[in-house]
């Protein structure tokens, strides 16, 4: 819009500047190299006038000749691009359509196609867990930590399959991997929490939960509710271990957070039964 503007302002001024040329013509006369030219100031203002769009449109057609490569390029680039988001359409649904062969088809091309292979190596990742491929799927997470855009997502797969293949340790180092990236993510936060409770280390576990809560990750009665489990998961094992007095304690404490959780509520009524409590 401004452009336009600033066109027609120019078209105007020199509108009016050849009006006013054509009304006073005035004289321009040169002597140079034995020659003697006269003619009036209107025609060298005119000359002059065609001599400088002729020598824009020879820059701006050079310029357009150096840029055509490039523009060439970007044509390309973008058809590629359109044709590889095709491509992962197509992948996605040969997925939901449980087409194995078209899926790895289309998946293929699309990574040949796009410059940014994270859409493609997804739906790679949904196919290897559609045909069971237990020890490819952790090789494709493994990839996907390169991406800052996947790094989130494959930690948390990575935790994921350590824990569905009992290696605990590795699915806790993963975890607190993935915590500490995205401290301020929900499903850090709830993998860390969970794990770290597995590994009985509750202390922690509650201090990650109070800092999530702090921060506004989650509102207070969801923390609330996590660290009446924490509690509680901690009430469970000390009762198992015949600690009676400290299950008690743990429970009691997981009620005070959340008086709605019902194992705590449960364990806690079952003890007191047995002690003739009511």
């Amino acid at each position: 819009m401004i452009r336009k503007l600033f066109f027609i302002v120019i078209l105007m001024l020199a509108g009016t500047g050849a009006a006013w040329l054509a009304d006073n013509p005035g004289e321009f006369s040169v002597r140079w190299l034995g020659y003697h030219i006269e003619t009036s100031l209107f025609f060298v203002a005119a000359a002059f006038t065609v001599i400088a769009l002729f020598v824009w449109a020879v820059l701006h057609m050079i310029w357009a000749i150096i840029r055509l490569p490039s523009e060439i390029r970007t044509r390309y680039t973008i058809k590629k691009h359109e044709q590889g988001l095709e491509a992962v359409t197509e992948a996605f649904i040969a997925l939901t359509d449980q087409n194995t062969d078209r899926a790895k088809q289309m998946i293929k091309r699309a990574e040949k196609l796009l410059p940014e292979p994270t859409l493609p190596r997804l739906m790679q990742l949904q196919l290897t867990r559609m045909e069971g491929k237990d020890s490819v799927l952790r090789e494709q997470f493994t990839q996907l930590q390169s991406s800052d855009k996947t790094k989130a997502l494959a930690l948390k797969g990575l935790a994921e399959e350590s824990r569905q293949q009992h290696q605990m340790q590795e699915a806790l180092r993963h975890a607190r991997t993935l915590y500490e990236d995205r401290p301020d993510r929900k499903t850090s936060v709830h993998t860390y929490v969970d794990l770290l409770t597995y590994h009985r280390q509750w202390q922690q576990a509650v201090q990650v939960a109070e800092q999530a809560k702090r921060q506004g990750v989650f509102a207070r009665n969801e923390a609330y509710r996590i660290l009446a489990t924490i509690y509680a998961d901690q009430g469970e094992h000390l009762l198992k271990d015949n600690n009676r007095a400290a299950a008690v304690e743990m429970y009691e404490q997981a009620l005070a957070y959340d008086p709605s959780h019902q194992p705590a509520a449960i364990a806690l009524t079952e003890h007191y039964l047995s002690q003739g409590n009511h």
